[in-house]
């Protein structure tokens, strides 16, 4: 399963990533470079073992061999000019790989891991099956077919046909480690069991929705698929599409009014905010969750269950200080209309602590979300599950507090609560789809498909690399990453300059909310609007936008700015963990302890009441409405990062 989650070709793609921003980014750092390729090559040299791997070989094999040989030569000779006559070869492989990788839709087991093809009848129970007392549903086989989902870290869906013939799908993941998010759903199924054992939870039915996690290395793991389910930007993609609305609409009106919202006062963000807001009505999951249902009755149940779901994750995830809610991030049940939470990788706050772009909000609790518990909003049944789940949690404060301990004690997952490196930026929605969004000239963007979002890399400056430049370094401008900015047919992304990024655009008039119905003129006419500006080009996303306008500023000529590599946190984990082992002490234990002590002191505060300071224990309504109030308010939605969808 490990060989399946991450081929060579994948691989060789993320050591590439890795050794170039070593080599062009820090200061040549050529120890760090060598340590990133040297065991691709000494793995290389070691033969294929599947059909898979030996079409590597066949299209790869030479020019990684000639590479290897120059770096052999520079290390006897510390002659720079090999390891340069080395990276012009990764680069002509790096660039094929982008290309290759990206065509790569479904895969078959027998090409890339006949021995998983082969292993049938296993001992082994089915991930997430098995239930003391019950029947265990082994491993039959293992589908030979692969869906390979096209999100930037590429997951497979894959499925497992259990020993009572039913089919059972996952997603094996590679390049994520997931060894915190088993320990999530751990937290979960005990929340579930003091639901069950208090009247008032039970009475309503509030639960969690889990499902299986198993890490099988610090790299990959398997997550449980939960089927009949959609993501909420999926759903509002969608319904925008139908109604022929931008999808990121209001995201354009206010780069209309401010292009450089990043550099204003909180008081003008929320001017711009507001402005935005003011002329969408933000009624598209509301209207999702109407037009879906057959009948009333099914559309008053969807909508209750999805009132004390979303209430129930609230207040759980405030406790365990859950991050980056972005619409991708959390799923609608088709069925029941119940709120599902994924990808738990930023936990204790680390989101509200980032130092670049913090998130304010204790949990997403934005307009879309209250329009779609209809009349009551906030006041009805969110309110009254977000204090029941509140007091019962506040009631077992023991039981949350041991699980915790040993959660943010474990040598295994703990080093995550080391200090955030700067340059992290945190991963988002992605506004722009392959689906319906396009950029300006045709080429489509990276959608994001399975939670995480496609951040788009540095761009390549106007003259492109040429095997006849002496010196690859000068047009890569730092990282070979920025070969993902180029279209399939060879084209490359410039970026805007600031003075076309300035353009006078016009203004649309301050009167009513804006309908999305067919027949609204007003709508179609700020469509129409939107759609004949020059903005810059969709591929790339907000984050990069404003790493180039930052780089913008500080150079003389915008236009030849090139930017460096954007960071996910899940990038960011696995340097800091490399780093981890590389060095025995660079994890301080004490370090570690001393923020450690401090979660586990923030968790206890929210559990008794004093996390807004203050000698006194608040009450568990006056916490909850101070939460609500905290996670509603304009001053804090507008300082979010644009790729957490605060409009929506």
């Amino acid at each position: 399963l490990i060989r399946v989650a991450i081929l060579w070709p994948e691989e060789w793609n993320q050591a590439l990533e890795e050794a170039s921003r070593h080599f062009f980014q820090d200061e040549k750092d050529i120890p760090a470079m060598l340590r990133a390729v040297e065991p691709l090559h000494e793995k290389l040299e070691m033969g294929f073992e599947t059909e898979h791997e030996r079409e590597f070989i066949k299209s790869y094999g030479r020019d990684l061999k000639s590479s290897a040989e120059f770096l052999r030569k520079f290390k006897e000779t510390g002659q720079e000019d090999d390891i340069h006559q080395a990276w012009e070869l990764y680069y002509t492989v790096f660039r094929r790989l982008c290309k290759d990788m990206q065509m790569v839709k479904h895969m078959r087991l027998e090409r890339v891991s006949p021995a998983l093809l082969n292993a049938q009848n296993l001992a082994l129970a089915v991930p997430g099956t098995y239930l003391v007392g019950h029947p265990i549903v082994r491993i039959g086989s293992f589908e030979s077919h692969i869906k390979v989902i096209g999100s930037k870290q590429r997951p497979r869906q894959i499925t497992i046909r259990g020993s009572n013939g039913k089919d059972f799908q996952f997603l094996l993941k590679g390049h994520e480690d997931l060894r915190q998010d088993e320990r999530v759903m751990q937290l979960f199924g005990l929340v579930n069991s003091l639901f069950a054992q208090e009247r008032e939870t039970n009475r309503y039915d509030l639960s969690i929705t889990r499902y299986a996690v198993i890490p099988l290395s610090q790299n990959v793991g398997i997550s449980g698929w939960v089927p009949q389910t959609d993501t909420l930007h999926q759903l509002i993609q969608e319904f925008r599409k139908q109604r022929s609305v931008l999808l990121d609409i209001e995201q354009r009106l206010m780069k209309k009014l401010a292009p450089d919202m990043e550099q204003l006062t909180v008081i003008q963000k929320v001017e711009i905010f507001c402005h935005a807001l003011s002329h969408t009505t933000g009624q598209d999951l509301c209207k999702v969750l109407w037009l879906k249902s057959k009948n009333s009755e099914m559309w008053l149940d969807r909508r209750t269950n999805f009132t004390r779901s979303l209430a129930t994750m609230s207040m759980v995830g405030y406790i365990l200080g859950l991050g980056d809610r972005h619409p991708s991030n959390l799923m609608l049940d088709r069925a029941s209309g119940k709120i599902i939470h994924i990808d738990f990788g930023d936990c204790f706050e680390a989101a509200i602590h980032r130092e670049k772009i913090p998130e304010k909000v204790p949990f997403r609790l934005t307009r879309m979300l209250i329009a779609a518990m209809e009349v009551s909003g906030v006041e009805g049944n969110y309110r009254s599950t977000c204090e029941n789940v509140m007091r019962v949690l506040r009631d077992n404060r023991d039981s949350v507090m041991a699980m915790l301990e040993a959660f943010v004690h474990d040598p295994l997952i703990n080093w995550r609560l080391l200090t955030p490196n700067q340059n992290d930026v945190p991963e988002s929605s992605s506004i722009a789809s392959n689906s319906d969004l396009s950029s300006i000239d045709g080429s489509s963007s990276q959608g994001s498909l399975d939670g995480s979002s496609f951040l788009s890399p540095p761009l390549l400056t106007e003259k492109k690399l040429k095997r006849s430049d002496t010196s690859p370094s000068s047009a890569l401008k730092g990282n070979i990453r920025a070969i993902r900015a180029s279209f399939s047919d060879g084209s490359v992304i410039i970026a805007p300059s600031r003075s076309q990024m300035k353009k006078t655009l016009p203004t649309i008039p301050d009167d009513k909310p804006q309908e999305y119905d067919n027949d609204d003129q007003n709508m179609s006419n700020i469509n129409e609007q939107l759609n004949n500006q020059k903005l810059r080009p969709r591929a790339m996303t907000e984050g990069f936008l404003k790493n180039w306008m930052d780089a913008a500023n500080k150079k003389d000529d915008p236009d030849s700015t090139t930017v460096g590599s954007i960071q996910t946190h899940r990038e960011r984990d696995r340097e800091l963990m490399q780093k981890l082992r590389a060095e025995p002490g660079a994890a301080n234990p004490e370090m570690l302890n001393q923020r450690a002590l401090a979660v586990i002191e923030r968790v206890n505060d929210k559990l008794i009441g004093r996390d807004f300071g203050g000698d006194e224990s608040l009450t568990v309504p006056t916490q909850v409405q101070k939460l609500i109030v905290q996670a509603t308010s304009y001053e804090n939605l507008c300082q979010a990062y644009v790729g957490w969808c605060p409009f929506w």
